[in-house]
């Protein structure tokens, strides 16, 4: 996915919502938690490269719940991942609105480049 492309769906106004909306949720099969993993995955790759960085850190308290879903075998890794790429590519501006990694940041690090 490019960058251009990342832009334009982080720029819809409800995906990225949307789709926190669903990695978060509770209560859903294993089955259901497909979903919530590819969920996870288009966070990840939205938060690549791109202003979409403050879009998912403005909604829903994503770095705390973020950093909580680490303990969750089923939401580890993506967390793991957004929370990494939002540390690399949300900007000076914002880094101030991840003062909350630290304390899931040795799983993070432990992330592949």
């Amino acid at each position: 996915m490019g960058e251009e492309a990342r832009e334009r769906i982080g720029s819809t106004g409800g995906m990225i919502k949307e789709l926190l909306w669903i990695f978060f949720r509770e209560g859903l099969t294993q089955q259901q938690n497909t979903v919530k993993v590819e969920a996870g995955e288009a966070l990840a790759m939205l938060a690549l490269e791109s202003k979409n960085c403050y879009r998912i850190l403005k909604e829903m308290n994503a770095v705390e719940r973020l950093v909580e879903a680490l303990t969750d075998p089923v939401l580890r890794i993506n967390s793991a991942w957004i929370l990494r790429n939002l540390c690399k590519y949300v900007g000076n501006e914002y880094l101030m609105c991840l003062r909350g990694v630290t304390a899931g940041i040795c799983m993070v690090s432990l992330l592949p480049n």
